[in-house]
């Protein structure tokens, strides 16, 4: 025989059975990001889940974010998102710190969805949210978590304002490095954002929203409902300002959002970021991130700790001034040691803050693995103020050098700060000029041309050099000649040139000289130019007359044909070559020879026709050969 069981005892089992399976949600956030091509958009949602606490069967393949209009909280469009991925987990910026009992999934839920600007012109914006429940069990600072859900939430401008396309992309909250903080342990976290279209962004610290969704039948994920959304209810003794109990308590930063807190208490602490999207200095967007931290007890691991030895003995101190001399490199060693060593290796790393620009600083090396063999290491530090930065007057600067250990879940961190006295110098440019002072020359071809470029610095110490180049062309290849050399205070070079044909083509033609100052300081080249038109020289040649008739009877009186005295050519007019023919036009003679002599050997008496190239014309014409 069997008891009865009432229904009321079956419906507890059942919630309680739920109950257990539904606590698996460590936070998240909602993105909505303009993909770059026409309207389209994508929307994503993140979700933190309990990787080690919930039950199987709790990842949905798919959700449904609502869409409401601010102001008048009107349902505008419902955007199903298929779960892209789950394989990815929270990170830590140490690897190897995760611990046993925590474990994040991401869960990546996104989708790319055209939106027609003219169809979201509300002036005041719009928000995107979803519910779903619930929360971890075990969380310290809230009533009831298990039966608490956790409101997405994202808020958006208008997509078209005044008639006009406004394209935004909200903030995206960086990648979560850790899920901890160690007990008694000042420590941090970047929850800053990037954003695309560099709207500057405010971060606070939020009461996170609890919503709708609680462990009622049906109401885990409801359907949408627009704005508000209820708090979460805080056990006693914690609040929006003591979402985490410090001493510092939780602060975030309001201009890079880096969270921090030293923790006083044990236990698993849930809280809330937004992050406001300013563009113009008008608000258009907010993001909000969920997220939970741990508080554990951490084992003890002391700081590494870095100093700057001073060459005169001992060490710098953190209110020494360094002076570096102008135009020259000052090295420094620093001692980096950490007592954690001496019971094993601990890697450390090294980075620079401060004001002092990484363009006059290096390091080397920087990072190290320290241990009982090796419990301190010496890294070389060099300030090179030569040809890395313009200083004209001397200048302060402040150099940190950052020592970062292995601790978990965040580094142990010690700072070197140093003051440098970088030594400026007056920077004068140099000058540049020509003897005689001409800019311009009209030259003949085959004339000869010279003049001086000269280079001076105020500078002494500069080393001056002169170059030259052609607009458009190389000088070299028209026969330019400029020689010069490299030395201080003042440089010169002479310029020589006998212009061709091949100038004459090209002109006119303009040379720059430069003058550029070599020295500590980035050089500042100075440019001087000249013009130069060619002109060809005259020639006759066109004007020679060629004898008709010519004796070949060796009687040394006009025994050859030729044309006495022809007349050098130019460019354009000048000798190529003459030929004769036959009455029946057959060559009978040819000569590239301007100063050819023909004796007509063995040619028969008669009429006989010539051809002279001048290139510019031909001269034609008829000789008679009589003996």
């Amino acid at each position: 025989m069997f008891a009865r069981i009432s229904p009321f005892f079956v419906i507890l089992l059942i919630m309680l059975s739920f109950s257990a399976k539904a606590t698996h949600i460590v936070g998240g956030e909602i993105q909505f990001l303009w993909t770059g091509r026409g309207n389209n958009y994508q929307l994503n949602l993140l979700m933190y889940f309990d990787d080690i606490n919930a039950a199987d069967g709790l990842i949905d393949n798919g959700i449904t974010v609502y869409m409401f209009e601010k102001g008048t909280n009107n349902f505008v469009k419902e955007f199903p998102l298929p779960l892209k991925n789950q394989d990815n987990f929270v990170k830590y910026d140490v690897p190897g710190c995760e611990i046993p009992d925590l474990r994040t999934r991401i869960l990546e839920y996104s989708k790319v969805f055209s939106f027609d600007p003219s169809e979201f012109t509300n002036p005041e914006g719009y928000y995107f949210e979803w519910e779903r429940c619930c929360r971890n069990a075990i969380i310290t600072n809230i009533q009831f978590p298990d039966e608490v859900g956790v409101t997405f939430y994202l808020e958006i401008p208008p997509l078209q304002k005044d008639n006009t396309t406004f394209r935004n992309s909200s903030p995206m909250f960086k990648p979560i490095k850790g899920e901890y903080f160690c007990l008694g342990k000042e420590q941090s976290y970047d929850f800053g954002a990037t954003d695309a279209n560099r709207d500057s962004l405010v971060y606070s610290l939020d009461t996170p929203f609890k919503g709708h969704s609680s462990l009622d039948f049906g109401n885990v994920a409801p359907t949408g409902n627009p704005a508000p959304y209820a708090p979460v209810d805080w056990e006693f003794g914690y609040g929006e300002s003591n979402m985490i109990p410090g001493s510092p308590s939780l602060f975030i930063d309001p201009h890079t959002g880096v969270i921090s807190v030293k923790p006083t208490k044990l236990g698993l602490f849930v809280m809330s970021v937004v992050v406001k999207e300013y563009r113009d200095g008008k608000e258009i967007g907010l993001s909000r991130r969920d997220f939970q931290f741990k508080v554990i007890q951490c084992a003890i691991n002391p700081p590494p700790k870095v100093v700057l030895e001073n060459p005169a003995g001992g060490y710098f101190s953190g209110k020494d001034t360094i002076v570096v001399p102008f135009g020259k490199e000052a090295c420094f060693t620093a001692d980096v040691s950490d007592s954690s060593s001496y019971m094993g290796n601990e890697a450390i790393g090294l980075k620079k803050g401060g004001t002092l620009p990484a363009s006059v600083f290096s390091l080397s090396p920087s990072s190290v693995i320290l241990s009982p063999y090796n419990p301190v290491s010496k890294h070389d530090i060099c300030i090179n103020t030569c040809k890395t930065i313009v200083l004209e007057r001397d200048s302060l600067f402040t150099l940190q050098v950052i020592a970062s250990d292995n601790a978990c879940p965040t580094p142990e961190t010690d700072t070197l700060k140093t003051i440098f006295l970088l030594k400026g110098q007056k920077f004068h440019e140099p000058a540049i000029g020509l003897v005689p002072a001409k800019n311009s020359y009209n030259i003949k071809v085959k004339d000869s041309l010279s003049f001086v470029v000269f280079g001076t610095d105020q500078d002494s110490l500069d080393m001056l050099s002169l170059t030259m180049d052609g607009n458009g062309f190389d000088p070299l290849d028209l026969g330019m000649q400029f020689t010069t050399a490299t030395q201080k205070d003042s440089v010169f070079g002479i310029f020589r040139w006998i212009p061709s044909c091949t100038g004459l083509a090209e002109s006119p033609l303009t040379v720059n000289f430069t003058v550029t100052d070599e020295s500590c300081v980035p050089a500042h080249p100075q440019k001087v130019s000249v013009n130069f038109g060619v002109e060809d020289i005259p020639t006759k040649i066109t004007e020679i007359r060629p004898t008709n008739l010519f004796t070949p009877n060796d009687d040394e009186h006009n025994d050859f044909y030729y044309i006495p005295d022809m007349p050098d050519g130019n460019c354009s007019s000048y000798f190529v070559g003459v030929s004769i023919y036959n009455r029946w036009g057959s060559l009978i003679f040819k000569s590239k020879d301007k100063g050819f002599h023909w004796d007509a050997a063995s040619i028969p008496d008669g009429i006989y026709y010539y051809s002279i190239d001048l290139k510019s014309e031909v001269k034609k014409g008829w000789l008679q050969i009589v003996r």
